[in-house]
């Protein structure tokens, strides 16, 4: 990785009520007063949520200097390591040696020339007991099948084909690579794309609808990343590939639910003609949201007159004891107690 000011174009801002967003999924496997190693922590924004909501102690790796120049002045950062993950040893972390409780590797190891062997050498960083999360992009999305299927394979800016990425991962290769690595996957989430994703053109109008069956039926089509909380682990191989993959497999029991609901939207589609599919699809899923966004907007004024209604009972209970404070006293002056 060279030093290109690549830690530019990540810079975002984060919102941790988007239960959708990797960094919040990230976010909430983190527990609060924790010591955190933020890999490739870019402008600092994922430290900033985690200093302020979670009062974490973050230190952060970043190659590029702009970027860290950048973080620092978030003031959540206690340190940064100006570093190539690239050419990271083990020699460069001994001073962090058993430090961290968490190691974070957001959407890092699909831009490392070697990303296992990073994750063997940051391993040295965990106290006991610690865990490394990292958020692993799915070149399995149905976006990409489908546009293998009709001989395209075009990198974008952003998004799975990132022109920046050179490693690429399904959640197969992802529980071998691990395993093979001695790392054991404790929980894994998993984010949403839709069906296009970030590629610039439509495939679905090209293909059978057995074609678009078996694609939308597999529940990896529409992951976006794997989110992984692992360990390092004496577990034989096999041993370890088997807890892995039963682990990061998706299905009806484990989805989200925004994955099964826009799953269930697009299987519904398949006889759709081309010019109305993807009208249609958009137009359904961002009622659901709709919907869905309403309901917790519900639920938080409920709570919020909850809290009202209880503040408005205490009051009255306090008005009531100083009142019989006030009467007792009364009554003890009557009778000449005091």
């Amino acid at each position: 990785m060279n030093e290109d000011n690549n830690g530019m174009r990540y810079k975002s801002d984060i919102d941790i009520n988007n239960k959708e967003d990797v960094h919040v999924v990230e976010f909430e496997y983190i527990d609060e007063n924790k010591n955190v190693l933020d890999v490739g922590c870019a402008c600092g924004d994922f430290g900033v949520i985690l200093k302020k909501y979670k009062n974490s102690n973050v230190y952060g790796i970043e190659r590029d200097k702009k970027a860290i120049d950048i973080a620092m002045k978030t003031e959540s950062y206690m340190e940064i390591i100006h570093i190539d993950l690239d050419r990271l040893q083990n020699d460069d972390l001994l001073a962090y040696k058993n430090k961290f409780d968490y190691i974070v590797c957001g959407d890092i190891l699909e831009h490392l020339q070697n990303p296992m062997e990073i994750l063997s050498i940051l391993k040295m960083c965990l106290n006991e007991g610690g865990y490394i999360i990292a958020s692993i992009p799915n070149i399995a999305h149905t976006s990409i099948k489908a546009n293998l299927l009709v001989d395209d394979f075009t990198y974008t800016q952003i998004g799975l084909l990132d022109e920046t990425h050179i490693r690429f991962f399904t959640y197969k290769t992802i529980a071998d690579n691990l395993a093979n690595f001695g790392f054991k996957i404790c929980s894994c989430s998993f984010t949403l794309q839709h069906i296009n994703g970030y590629q610039p053109n439509d495939p679905y109008c090209e293909l059978s609808g057995d074609i678009k069956k078996f694609l939308f039926e597999d529940w990896h089509s529409f992951v976006c990343q794997y989110v992984v909380k692992i360990q390092p682990s004496e577990e034989l191989k096999h041993e370890l590939y088997e807890n892995n993959i039963n682990i990061i497999d998706i299905n009806e029991n484990n989805a989200p639910y925004y994955i099964k609901s826009y799953r269930e939207y697009v299987l519904s589609t398949i006889g759709d003609t081309c010019e109305n599919k993807i009208f249609r699809i958009s137009c359904e899923y961002e009622q659901k949201m709709v919907n869905m966004s309403n309901y917790y907007e519900q639920r938080i004024i409920d709570y919020e007159n909850k809290i009202i209604r209880k503040k408005k009972k205490y009051k009255t209970i306090a008005a009531v004891l100083c009142c019989f404070c006030f009467l007792e006293m009364l009554w003890i002056i009557l009778k000449g107690y005091i």
